[in-house]
């Protein structure tokens, strides 16, 4: 295959819409799906995430989803940063010790005792 050449990968009952906003990318995804084809539809326009009007705000369906997403992706972030916290200190991992037995022997079960409780 020399450079120029391109691969297509054909994936049955599987199409992407572009424009899928648009009165032609609707209609195509209708004709789609109501062929029993699995569509996945993009468009450069982007989903309203507020209903406005003089009194009130209110999220849609788009912007509850998107908020429902971010306060998960926070809430990980913030785990995560706990989590690297604790390695930081040394309170999460694995403790290695090579020992000459004879030598540390009535030494070290206390001692690794006293690790495991501080």
């Amino acid at each position: 295959m020399n450079a120029t050449a391109q691969k297509t990968i054909v994936v049955p009952n599987k199409v992407l819409v572009t424009g899928a906003s648009g009165l032609l990318g609707v209609a195509a995804i209708e004709k789609f799906l109501s062929a029993g084809w699995d569509v996945v539809g993009v468009s450069r326009r982007k989903p309203e995430l507020f209903l406005r009007s003089n009194r009130k705000v209110q999220l849609t369906a788009a912007g509850t989803t998107l908020f429902r997403e971010v306060e998960a992706i926070l809430k990980r972030t913030d785990e995560a940063k706990r989590a690297t916290q604790r390695a930081a200190r040394g309170e999460v991992g694995v403790l290695r010790i090579g020992f000459i037995a004879p030598a540390i022997a009535p030494i070290l079960p206390p001692a690794v005792e006293t690790y495991r409780r501080d």
